[in-house]
């Protein structure tokens, strides 16, 4: 389970309650190769790696959009002006499997990412902006 919204309340990936919301398996396996900056392509979502001057990155897209960047151990989020439910789905399985507490969510057609895990303080954000991940939540660049 990625993130289950409540009336604008966000709840953790915790596995063991009861809600029927599992991650769907492309979002697991594109979010693990990721992590591991190994190649991934299945229907709509890849995931490229490759070397650059200032070392490896790791590319995360969706419908031919980058959602997701790694570089030098940074990570940068965008929705890519695509504020879809797959789009945050796939987002928010990758900040799970990252064991971060952000997560994106939707709430009267605007964008927001919560700072920190079911907390009250959300932050709007731009589909089209992107976003450092920090360990207080996004910032954006």
């Amino acid at each position: 389970m990625v993130a289950y919204y409540i009336f604008g309340s966000v709840d953790s990936c915790d596995y063991s309650h009861n809600h029927k919301l599992d991650m769907r398996k492309i979002s697991k396996l594109a979010a693990c190769a990721f992590i591991n900056e190994r190649k991934f392509s299945r229907d709509n979502t890849t995931v490229r790696s490759f070397p650059t001057i200032a070392g490896k990155m790791t590319e995360l897209y969706l419908h031919g959009n980058v959602i997701a960047r790694k570089r030098g151990g940074k990570i940068h989020l965008s929705l890519a002006g695509w504020g879809t439910m797959t789009t945050r789905e796939r987002l928010n399985t990758l900040l799970c499997e990252l064991r971060s507490n952000v997560r994106i969510f939707q709430h009267k057609h605007e964008q927001f990412a919560n700072r920190e895990y079911n907390s009250q303080a959300y932050q709007p954000i731009d589909a089209r902006a992107w976003y450092l991940l920090e360990d207080t939540g996004l910032s954006e660049l």
